[in-house]
């Protein structure tokens, strides 16, 4: 079996110089619907056999554009899981451009945060020693501006973290900056969330992929920072948000309720305003644009503590199902190509926002975008409250198994098979490992060309 790249500039010429006996298009698009679209699927699948997508939901979409549904076959795709293998001896190292970023016992630290919260309540200053896994010994106080200060410190002087402080948990994001990814709700929802004294950060690993970029300053990753700082001074603050026990309505789907006994640890996490300060947003959100290379993808993933998508949509969602390989919590949009591996058993699905008519909002797809996927195509648009209120979940359910190993005195393998947090990735691995397995797919394909080859025969 050969392989040919199609475009739509050789589509004249391909068939006169390709002659196979049987011709399989493999295509997929982000977008649910892609009438209007000149390019595709047009002129395309009257050329070839059958048109395998990978997820089931692009059997509609390629359907509406005209594509007989007989021709059109899901082929899922797959990861190597002995690639992407949380407990390999070797490969975990983590990447070069990331030392340091991550410290080793934010359990303890975040346990002493939330000293300093209650001090806060009974009016005292208090001094919390130093950050655990930070590269030097610094005394962090806990700065309350209305409240006499204890001699030697500045009572209106805010604790910022230097922006090389070690993370103490990680959300990471992997994806090309670009308005399908939709960062401006990522950010958005993260930055309601975490605080900048929460030990909490988001890793995001992008590269510039706007139009008029050119392929040298890709990969800047000031041009990745100045982005994110127009995104947080257009956002709307909101001063009053809490996502404790957040549940989209029930039109958006079904959603399990968010753990909500999370009130006193909410203090912990909760922002005060809007960072505007580069050095506070350089502190909370990390950036890395390096390319990193195959070998080193299973390290990247392995600094992290979860998975975070807001991507308007997915034609499958790699980086999610190789977080999910890696035993990664995974928080993505419960859309498009994500629908066809992730569910509630083995990730936090987040749900799709809802008008007053309680409908799904369509994102307006972007004028420079729309050559690719036609004028009337539309995305699908996150529920950021919904995403907020995940992310402090899984946050939250990890340092609440943690704290109990700590509490209780119990070894935390005494513990973590009562938290769900660490039960749903190790399920969702072996859910890997039986229906998307590179065997598993391999016969599910010969499977299809099989009966693609006796349709031709008879």
């Amino acid at each position: 079996m050969d392989w040919h790249a199609y475009t739509a500039r050789v589509q004249p010429f391909f068939w006169k110089l390709v002659r196979p006996s049987l011709r399989i298009g493999r295509s997929m698009t982000e977008v649910s619907s892609l009438r209007g679209c000149k390019y595709f699927p047009r002129g395309f699948h009257k050329q070839v056999d059958t048109i395998w997508v990978p997820a089931p939901f692009l059997k509609n979409v390629f359907a509406e554009a005209g594509v007989p549904r007989k021709k059109i076959q899901v082929a899922v795709e797959t990861v190597d899981l002995g690639h992407f293998e949380p407990g390999r001896r070797r490969g975990l190292d983590v990447p070069a451009d990331l030392a340091g970023i991550k410290g080793a016992r934010w359990y303890e630290w975040f346990r002493r945060r939330g000293e300093a919260v209650n001090a806060e309540k009974e009016g005292d200053l208090t001094v919390f020693g130093s950050v655990a896994g930070s590269t030097s010994e610094r005394n962090l106080t806990a700065r309350i501006p209305s409240l006499p200060a204890k001699e030697g410190t500045n009572s209106n002087e805010a604790y910022i973290p230097h922006e090389d402080e070690p993370c103490q948990f990680i959300f990471l994001s992997i994806f090309k900056w670009e308005a399908r990814k939709d960062p401006e709700t990522l950010i958005k929802a993260f930055l309601h969330t975490f605080g900048v004294d929460s030990g909490v950060c988001l890793l995001i690993s992008s590269k510039d992929s706007s139009r008029g970029v050119p392929q040298s300053d890709r990969h800047n990753r000031d041009r990745i920072y100045s982005h994110i700082r127009n995104v947080v001074e257009n956002m709307d603050w909101n001063d009053t948000w809490t996502p404790l026990s957040y549940s989209p309505p029930h039109a958006a789907g079904e959603f399990p309720p968010l753990a909500s006994d999370f009130r006193n640890d909410w203090l912990r996490f909760k922002p005060t305003s809007k960072p505007t300060n580069l050095g506070v947003l350089r502190r909370l959100i990390k950036v890395t644009t390096s390319q990193h290379s195959w070998d080193s993808l299973p390290g990247l993933y392995r600094v992290a503590d979860a998975y975070v998508s807001s991507s308007h949509g997915e034609g499958w969602g790699l980086p999610a199902h190789e977080a999910l390989a890696m035993e990664l919590p995974v928080v993505a949009p419960a859309t498009t190509g994500h629908l066809a591996f992730l569910d509630m058993d083995n990730s936090w699905p987040v749900a799709l926002e809802l008008d007053a008519q309680e409908k799904t909002v369509r994102a307006q797809i972007p004028e420079d975008a729309k050559m690719d996927f036609g004028p009337l195509a539309t995305w699908d648009q996150v529920d950021w409250k919904h995403l907020s209120a995940t992310m402090l979940s899984v946050a939250l359910l990890k340092f609440q198994m943690y704290a109990q190993a700590r509490d209780t005195g119990r070894p935390l393998s005494k513990v973590q098979n009562s938290y769900e947090i660490y039960t749903k990735p190790k399920h969702a691995r072996e859910r890997l490992k039986k229906e998307l397995s590179q065997l598993a797919v391999i016969k599910e394909w010969m499977k299809l060309l099989g009966d693609l080859v006796m349709e031709k025969l008879w």
